[in-house]
């Protein structure tokens, strides 16, 4: 596959989208049951907002798939140890 700059900009959109989606559904969760101050709080931070807590744990969660979206499009775009090729040095199909 070449890397074009549409290529590119597809791949990165499609490791940072799906990412985006589940760290808004965790961060939902998260605060369904949690209170941000109660969480700031135990943490010992006491100038913060509610949306100060909202956006932290939106950016980790995000961070967090967007390193996990990262690391497995490079094993998918890793060769395989002997180039791809069988013991008897074929190609696989």
């Amino acid at each position: 596959m070449e890397w074009t700059l549409k290529n590119r900009r597809k791949a990165l959109i499609a490791v940072l989208w799906p990412p985006f989606l589940v760290a808004g559904a965790f961060t939902g969760l998260l605060f369904a049951f949690v209170d941000p101050w109660v969480l700031m709080d135990e943490v010992g931070v006491e100038s913060a907002t509610r949306l100060a807590g909202y956006t932290l744990a939106f950016l980790y969660f995000w961070l967090a798939g967007i390193v996990a979206a990262f690391f497995a499009i490079y094993i998918l775009c890793t060769p395989e140890p002997g180039g791809g090729r069988n013991r008897s040095g074929e190609p696989h199909p």
